[in-house]
């Protein structure tokens, strides 16, 4: 009896043993919030590829908490990263010469300057990039890769008016209209009125062109009636073509004129910048000759005025002087450029004659220490005007 139980519990035994499976269990440690610093090494299961929130630094700089897709590599997971992407990130993609995608349009970041590691455990996304690759830091307008043409659209300003006087019993109207265009990077536009004023009926149509930007060369093309710019000469009407810089497309503290303040440090030394008796900027400077910037001033917002500079050396010296500000008419920041030109037909309203064909050309350059070099010329085969000179920032003198 004792030896038929332990037969069956033997044989007991032997079915469950081939009955016994073992269950491969597979756990995202990625998901786990484990402090900063702690090691999830311990977990032998690697992560899986699909969509997770990470925290996105670039240079340890924080950018974004967003949702990316993680596809599988060879032995680690990248990050789907699009053009877009690394444009917000603040990377200057024309940088990246020869910068390829896959299928999904993310960037081949193996084949690019730009470096990634993936912490699964604190879920953070960390991009190191070359200084040579990022984009100035400008928050004045929008990176151009990223400009569009928008939408195609119609669009339509309409004014009307009536008057009716008592006493010659008559009636006047009035109308006009504002249609535009918008199709691909072209905007037609056109201003059109009519009036009938004591029985007497008119239209007119004040203006009709077209135009379009290239934002490669910061510049806008136009087509039909518009007005020559007033840089050097008088604006006139015309009916032709103009090519002329698009400021628009141009950062305002890149156009606009402002100060340089130079100086030498004997030591190591503090530079603080007054207006007004109010500090508007100070920083740290090694020994030797420094520059605070333009884009340093135009970020302070300063007006026209005296700007007193203080060096605080650290053997106990102090240097004051000051940087007189004023912006002259044609002045623009070293380096920069503005240019416009137009070739057509004068165009005035009721005329007698035949529209002379004129050609007007400008050209303003900024030059270092405040001046700016400027040129021009307007023919028509009656007349011709010159303008040729240049103009300087003379501060409390001008």
């Amino acid at each position: 009896m004792k030896k038929t139980t332990i037969t069956l519990f033997v044989l007991t035994s032997v079915f469950h043993s081939g009955n016994v499976f073992s269950r491969q269990y597979n756990f995202d440690y990625g998901s786990l919030s484990l402090p900063p610093g702690e090691n999830a090494s311990f977990l032998s299961v690697e992560t899986l590829p699909g969509n997770y929130v990470v925290d996105v630094y670039l240079n340890n700089q924080l950018k974004e908490t967003t949702e990316l897709y993680f596809k599988s590599m060879t032995q680690t997971l990248e990050p789907c990263l699009t053009k877009e992407k690394l444009i917000k990130y603040g990377i200057a993609i024309q940088e990246l010469h020869g910068l390829q995608f896959d299928n999904e349009q993310c960037v081949l970041l193996e084949h690019s300057p730009l470096k990634y590691t993936y912490n699964a455990a604190n879920q953070s996304l960390l991009l190191n990039a070359p200084s040579k690759i990022l984009s100035p830091i400008d928050s004045e307008i929008a990176d151009e890769n990223i400009w569009d043409d928008g939408i195609n659209a119609f669009l339509l300003n309409y004014r009307a008016n009536y008057l009716h006087s008592k006493v010659g019993g008559e009636d006047s109207y009035f109308g006009q209209i504002q249609p535009g265009f918008n199709f691909g990077p072209w905007r037609l536009r056109n201003l059109s009125s009519w009036q009938n004023l004591s029985s007497e009926k008119k239209f007119e149509s004040a203006y009709i062109y077209a135009e379009r930007g290239l934002k490669k060369i910061k510049s806008k093309l136009t087509v039909g009636d518009k007005y020559t710019s007033a840089d050097l000469f008088d604006s006139v009407p015309f009916r032709g073509f103009s090519l002329n810089k698009d400021e628009s497309m141009i950062p305002f503290s890149q156009r606009t004129y402002y100060p340089t303040i130079r100086g030498i440090a004997k030591t190591n030394a503090t530079v603080e910048v007054r207006q007004n008796g109010y500090l508007i900027y100070s920083t740290s400077v090694p020994p030797g000759q420094f520059e605070i910037g333009r884009e340093q001033i135009a970020d302070l917002g300063v007006g026209v005025g005296v700007l007193d500079v203080s060096i605080y050396e650290k053997n106990g010296q102090v240097q004051n002087y000051t940087v007189p500000y004023s912006t002259p008419v044609l002045s623009l920041p070293d380096g920069y450029s503005k240019y416009s030109v137009t070739i057509g037909r004068y165009r005035e309203v009721n005329n007698d004659y035949i529209d002379p064909v004129f050609f007007e050309g400008t050209y303003i350059y900024g030059l270092p220490y405040g001046f700016t070099l400027f040129g021009g010329v307007q023919w028509v085969n009656i007349y011709n005007s010159y303008a040729i000179g240049a103009s300087k920032d003379i501060g409390e003198y001008g």
